[in-house]
């Protein structure tokens, strides 16, 4: 039979709302030879009301895995009140086609948090995890997206997928106009290992960005819970010694210094001024006016601009980057071309092009 007659005989039995077809339709989907026609017969019972776990549980064994993907979806309505079914998808998550993984993913998301999180994070760290099952599986955390992304951290050591999901799923916290699912991260970010906390961080203060407001707001507000700052800033400190530790791996300076463009300290950008210095490592320099930049302290022109006969023209290009990013900064810039502290042939031709316009 064609597409078309399919379609319309399944459109006129819900139409017609008639259930004396029930039997043929049970029939169909348990025992039926096609595997279209058994499609047709789960969506016929669904738009009938007469699709029950029996029907669905038919269709997760299906051996067309379309009819397992469309049998999952048409199971979200129940997904929040029978475990049972939500424990018979979840044992499909190591089928080999990405079809149902992907429904998988995105369906996941009708079922409670406590029962859906853990499957959504195996899914999203699996070694075949295509940006489309990311993409689901972020469409399914919702309110919950800080219990996801914890739960992440947490089972998610050495798998190669974590870096890029746990950054998107660090941006749906932050964007997320409940502050206590930022605090809650935040809480924990303190005791995740070195490499993670810059990359939560920054996907937290992206996605705080996106609504209007920044981490060092969100850590020194006064609804912050009363041992966050300390506790964040602790780890501050710590990476502010390591970073300032000439004896140190140049990796783990670096590191150091990605994690203090987050840092609240008033003492940060001070303490990090000496390394503008010729015999400092050019790459650290460069993420020192990054941090520096990140951070925005009023006198951030001052400092920059100060030490500029130091600088090579990577780092000089690096700090205009920084300087005009403000309409205070630019001006300042702009004074000190002008008084001859910085010479017109010391700022590349781009550059030049930008501060003209």
């Amino acid at each position: 039979t064609n597409g078309w007659n399919r379609n319309t005989a399944q459109r006129l039995l819900v139409e017609r709302q008639d259930e004396s077809v029930r039997t043929v339709l049970d029939e169909l989907v348990l025992r039926g030879n096609s595997s279209l026609g058994r499609l047709h017969g789960l969506y016929t019972l669904s738009g009938l009301n007469l699709l029950t776990p029996e029907h669905l549980h038919a269709g997760f064994r299906d051996p067309e895995p379309r009819v397992k993907a469309h049998a999952i979806k048409l199971a979200e309505p129940y997904l929040q009140e029978d475990v049972k079914l939500v424990n018979r998808i979840q044992a499909l998550i190591t089928d080999a086609s990405e079809h149902i993984r992907i429904q998988m993913a995105y369906s996941l998301g009708e079922a409670k948090p406590e029962f859906a999180i853990p499957t959504l994070v195996e899914l999203a760290l699996a070694s075949n995890a295509t940006p489309e099952i990311k993409t689901a599986v972020l469409s399914s955390v919702g309110a919950s997206s800080d219990q996801f992304l914890l739960t992440l951290l947490n089972s998610g050591e050495g798998k190669s997928q974590l870096p890029s999901i746990a950054l998107q799923a660090s941006i749906l916290v932050g964007s997320n106009k409940e502050n206590n699912l930022t605090f809650r991260v935040l809480s924990q970010t303190a005791d995740l290992p070195a490499g993670l906390q810059p990359l939560v961080l920054r996907g937290l203060g992206e996605g705080l960005s996106r609504r209007g407001t920044t981490l060092r707001a969100m850590i020194t507000s006064k609804t912050a819970p009363n041992s966050l700052a300390s506790d964040l800033g602790k780890s501050f400190h710590a990476a502010q010694t390591l970073a300032l530790d000439t004896n140190a791996v140049l990796a783990h300076r670096l590191a150091a210094l990605q994690l203090l463009s987050f840092s609240h300290l008033a003492s940060t950008s001070p303490s990090l001024e000496s390394l503008l210095n010729p015999q400092t490592p050019q790459v650290l320099q460069l993420q020192v006016v990054e941090t520096i930049g990140s951070i925005n302290a009023p006198q951030i022109a001052e400092t920059l601009l100060s030490r500029w006969k130091g600088y090579s023209p990577s780092v000089r290009r690096a700090a205009i980057d920084v300087l005009t990013q403000s309409t205070r900064n630019t001006q300042l810039l702009l004074t000190a071309i002008e008084t001859g502290v910085i010479q017109r042939v010391e700022v590349e031709r781009d550059k030049k092009q930008l501060l003209l316009q």
